[in-house]
């Protein structure tokens, strides 16, 4: 549609559309098949609206000549045929004015029929589409009525779905010399996510128990074949919408948790209209809702990370990216499918994948090609630039000795040197290899903790290339300084840095080790136990630091005992972000970062 083409127009790179795929998954709203040459295809249409019932029918252009709209009566359980109108391909049924013309049986008006079919050949698609309209008026009730949709002609895909006001009988009846297209819940999956440019998200349950504002333990309960039924978590939401698309492509492309949501409650929303008192959660501030339209902005947000990450992605890429690291289990299948698409949305796996994917172009946050060493400053522990892809990486930079750092490191001949580019590097795994190359002026390679208080390695020789090469190092997070010896002028300089070493799964300490275990929880809400283990007694200080190398939060201080310890680290009154857990005893030191939360 116009609509469709629109949206999909609106997107490129950067820009992406994010959309429902629809809650009409349990409705019968879709009759299709591949229908035979030479036979009289049927669909029983059943209208539950009063006043209004439309439908729309695409057909393989020049397959269906003649399309009709019948009726029967309901005789008990019995249906009594009452008769069909209709016209050939490429005309209208309808008055001379275009309104709709009566239906009428023995004297009785049943309803008012508007047939279009005047397209056969659409200039979107090829296709041809017929519009069918049975309306009621004050007198008429077409819901009393059992309505059919017909159609006949040579063999080709035939499809028709229940615009509003209706359904299609979901079984068979078995009318004699007619082929019976019994509705289903295929192709459910509606406009816009339907759009060629439009990633289309369904529903999966991720929660079906809470305690309501009144204190209430209360379970969340779908319609089911013999009533109402707590759903399992895990399974594709019922309602949520089914693909494919008519023309074969899989839909929704992922889906997302949908069923059930809580959220802020809106102040504006009033109860028993705009929200059920049921569905408010204990103390007022939040309610709950279910739809793919919950669904949709968990995949929105992930696609803003991504975007964060490289904003150069195009639909056809973040599309690629979330199918490549959805996640499958027991409910999703064999994917890909029309229930899940490519599986269920995975935030984390895909951002990394982004990252890993754009490589080396994004090494400057998705700069556009700038690389990430020639965005200055990047001279203070503050400025440092957080390398965030994958490794191996190799940036391309240029030192510039003009620059005056606030990271100096002095020599035990009394000479410094300051640090004029820095980066913030996390490796997950043990184990850190540095090498600096290409560079036309004397320059130098360092590397410090992530709090910038302790220097751990260096190299600054006079040869072609500087290597710092530890496989011991522990996973954490650390800066990496360059540094222009000559204090004038600039120097291009190519920086490569891999990681890769195991992690023991063993952290026992041999002797005369330490060891700093990571923090949990972590993220940190309020507080964290942090444990340690000594190889002998020792004069121990625990503390935490800032992304700036300032002490926020001294933890413990003082002389423990050999063996293994835990301390309670309190979090309050620190501002949310990044910080480094550092543990010395005697020479020795180690790190782990803890991120804070609100």
């Amino acid at each position: 549609s116009l609509y469709e083409q629109a949206l999909s127009n609106l997107t490129g790179p950067g820009k992406i559309v994010v959309a429902a795929a629809g809650n009409e998954g349990s409705d019968f709203i879709h009759a299709g098949e591949t229908v035979a040459n030479g036979v009289l295809n049927e669909t029983v249409w059943l209208v539950n609206d009063e006043e209004f019932a439309a439908a729309v029918m695409w057909y393989d252009a020049g397959s269906q000549s003649e399309f009709s709209v019948g009726a029967y009566n309901v005789n008990g359980t019995q249906l009594e045929w009452l008769g069909s109108v209709g016209i050939p391909a490429g005309q209208l049924y309808a008055e001379a004015n275009g309104d709709p013309t009566p239906f009428v049986v023995d004297g009785v008006t049943r309803g008012y029929i508007r047939i279009d079919a005047r397209t056969t050949a659409d200039a979107r698609n090829g296709d041809g589409t017929v519009t069918f309209e049975v309306i009621g008026d004050n007198t008429t009730d077409v819901s009393e009525t059992v309505w059919s949709i017909l159609s006949n002609g040579s063999a080709g895909r035939v499809d028709t779905w229940a615009v509003t006001g209706s359904e299609f009988l979901a079984n068979e009846l078995g009318f004699p010399n007619q082929n019976e297209i019994p509705g289903d819940v295929a192709m459910t999956v509606g406009t816009p996510s339907t759009a060629l440019g439009v990633v289309a998200v369904g529903s999966h349950v991720t929660n079906s128990s809470w305690t309501d504002v009144d204190g209430i333990n209360r379970m969340w309960q779908n319609p089911g074949p013999s009533g109402p039924v707590v759903p399992t978590l895990g399974q594709r939401s019922y309602f949520s919408s089914r693909g494919p698309t008519r023309d074969g492509r899989r839909s929704p492309d992922i889906t997302a948790p949908g069923e059930l949501i809580f959220s802020t409650l809106s102040s504006h929303l009033t109860e028993g209209v705009g929200v059920q008192r049921g569905l408010i959660l204990q103390g007022g501030s939040y309610a709950g809702q279910q739809g793919t339209s919950m669904a949709s902005p968990h995949v929105a947000g992930t696609v803003a990370l991504m975007l964060q990450a490289d904003s150069q992605l195009d639909p056809a890429a973040v599309r690629e990216i979330l199918q490549q690291t959805a996640r499958t289990d027991g409910f999703t299948g064999s994917v890909p499918n029309d229930d899940f698409g490519s599986g269920k949305i995975d935030a984390l796996a895909a951002v990394l994948r982004t990252l890993e994917r754009c490589g080396a172009r994004c090494e400057g946050g998705g700069t556009g090609g700038t690389t990430l060493a020639e965005s200055e400053p990047n001279n203070t522990a503050a400025q440092a630039q957080a390398f965030i892809g994958s490794f191996p990486f190799t940036l391309n930079g240029n030192a510039e000795g003009a620059d005056v750092g606030d990271i100096s490191i002095t020599f035990t001949n009394g000479s410094s040197d300051d640090l004029e580019d820095l980066f913030r590097v996390t490796t997950t795994t043990a184990g850190l290899t540095l090498t600096l190359s290409g560079f036309t002026s004397d320059l130098d390679l360092y590397l410090l903790d992530g709090a910038a208080t302790t220097l751990l390695a260096q190299s600054n020789t006079v040869n072609p290339t500087e290597t710092i090469d530890d496989s011991t190092l522990p996973a954490g997070e650390y800066l990496v300084g360059v540094s222009f010896f000559d204090a004038t002028g600039s120097s291009p300089y190519t920086l490569q840095a891999a990681s890769g070493v195991s992690v023991a799964t063993d952290d026992t300490p041999d002797n005369g080790e330490l060891v700093l275990h990571p923090v949990t929880p972590n993220p940190v809400r309020r507080h964290a136990a942090v444990e340690f283990e000594l190889a002998e007694a020792a004069e121990v200080r625990l503390a935490v630091y800032d992304v700036l190398g300032r002490e926020v939060r001294l933890v413990t201080d003082g002389t423990r005992r050999a063996g293994p310890h835990a301390a309670s680290l309190q979090v309050e009154g620190l501002s949310p972000g990044t910080y480094v857990v550092r543990l010395t005893a005697g020479s020795l030191a180690r790190t782990q970062r803890m991120v804070v939360v609100r």
